[in-house]
């Protein structure tokens, strides 16, 4: 498994909820997140820091979405 880094559009509620709404592929195309299936927090490899992990569904396909604090990425099985 590998990870492929994407441009997101992302929400930010009040309370500080983050919401990814579109990513945006290489190429510049966009993809509509269909639904967030689960949240997780997961630690970061930057000391001090949390990532989220965002299981969605992408045009009907299960993808993971990850964001290490820094960077937005999608795992990509080999």
């Amino acid at each position: 498994m590998h990870r492929i880094y994407v441009s997101t559009v992302v929400k930010f509620d009040t309370e500080g909820k983050i919401t990814p709404l579109w990513i945006v592929w290489s190429n510049g195309k966009q993809y509509e997140i269909d639904r967030i299936l689960s949240t997780q927090i997961i630690s970061s490899l930057r000391p001090g820091a949390n990532g989220y992990r965002f299981h969605v569904r992408i045009l009907g396909q299960e993808r993971t979405l990850g964001y290490d604090g820094r960077r937005w990425y999608i795992d990509v099985v080999d």
